[in-house]
């Protein structure tokens, strides 16, 4: 089980974590208990187990889909593009009208 610290550093990246140092109170002045409880009360809220098998690699499996196809002898979708592209804006706005189509055929 990951405590809260670890579940941060998943959720961003190293230098967008401030360090604790900048957030420690002035030498010799001791927190509210009022922030104390705040602050306590806060993590609790907060505090939650984390469950790794609720969550899914989307990346990992499109890699181990590519090479399950490599191994099969399919071909990616790179190499069914069997038109040249010679005009890059027509191709783009076939691919925006290929995405909005397959998003209203889902939503049906």
């Amino acid at each position: 089980m990951l405590n809260p610290i670890h579940k941060a550093h998943l959720l961003y990246w190293p230098d967008e974590l401030n360090p604790a140092l900048d957030h420690v109170p002035p030498e010799g002045v001791a927190p509210h208990p009022n922030e104390r409880q705040m602050a306590r009360t806060l993590v609790e809220a907060m505090a939650d187990d984390f469950h790794p098998e609720q969550w899914r690699d989307r990346y990992r499996d499109a890699i181990e889909a590519r090479i399950e196809d490599e191994r099969a002898g399919r071909p990616s979708e790179a190499e069914m593009v069997t038109e040249p592209v010679s005009d890059l804006e027509a191709a783009l706005r076939k691919s925006i009208n290929e995405a909005r189509a397959g998003r209203l055929n889902a939503d049906q």
